[in-house]
């Protein structure tokens, strides 16, 4: 089964370093997994409060940095540009996709798309909490081949 790996979250000054990165990466594609996306560090609401506390008691050096960095919830679009262009060209170096662009997600083995899907019924709390429901029909431009 095709799968891939989410780095998350990718955290300026501790996970951002090309080599932290290409090892994390290396190890990404010997276990044979061939796409991982990653993500920028965001910060709002009680995980900032918590962040810069532990930045204040561990690392109060990067502060500064940091409160320059998230003045808002995301890092600037520069940074975060940056750190994707990197993020690329590791990947690149070790065999591993950022993306699927021009690629089509797997065929549904037939048969297996009339099975009843296992979902969660949130709004009837007087009603069992799983549900089945059948999956819906491949589209006919998919089942013709296009993605």
């Amino acid at each position: 089964m095709p799968a891939g790996v989410l780095m998350a979250p990718v955290v300026p000054g501790f996970t951002t370093q090309p080599a932290r990165l290409r090892r994390t990466l290396q190890a990404i594609a010997d276990h044979g997994v061939r796409l991982a996306g990653a993500n920028l560090l965001r910060l709002q609401g009680g995980a900032r409060a918590h962040f810069f506390e532990f930045l204040a008691h561990d690392f109060p050096q990067l502060v500064p940095r940091y409160e320059q960095l998230y003045a808002r919830t995301n890092a600037p679009r520069p940074y975060a540009d940056r750190v994707r262009v990197e993020l690329n060209r590791l990947a690149g170096e070790v065999g591993v996709s950022r993306g699927v662009t021009g690629r089509c997600a797997p065929e549904v083995p037939p048969g297996d798309a009339a099975e009843p899907q296992a979902s969660f019924d949130w709004k009837a709390p007087d009603r069992p909490a799983v549900s089945a429901r059948r999956a819906a029909p491949q589209s006919a431009a998919r089942s013709a081949g296009a993605c």
